[in-house]
């Protein structure tokens, strides 16, 4: 697994490198997660810089989506109902992993 921070201020941005054999690393990186008002999802976060939603549901368990474009995260947190654009939307067209906290 290859890192690479860039420090400006406050703020570290981290871009996760795949191995040279194209495997991600197995524990993903921390994630600022947000809470939001959703009958079905506890909170949200995005990492722009690989593209990757995390979702938390209200039964506890976390996904990563990957590939995830901002325009699609600007969507899905614009959508009148989350819950059913999480449903409607993402789950169909992205791919997701579980993520052991």
């Amino acid at each position: 697994m290859l890192l690479r921070q860039e420090g400006g201020g406050l703020e570290t941005k981290q871009t996760i490198r795949p191995a040279p054999d194209g495997a991600l690393p197995e524990k993903p990186p921390a994630m600022h997660m947000e809470a939001i008002d959703s009958e079905a999802i506890r909170k949200v976060g995005y990492d722009d810089a690989n593209h990757i939603l995390r979702v938390t549901f209200n039964n506890g368990r976390t996904y990563d989506y990957l590939d995830f474009p901002p325009e699609e995260h600007f969507r899905f947190m614009n959508a009148e109902s989350r819950g059913a654009y999480m449903n409607q939307v993402i789950k169909l067209e992205y791919e997701c992993r579980e993520v052991e906290e």
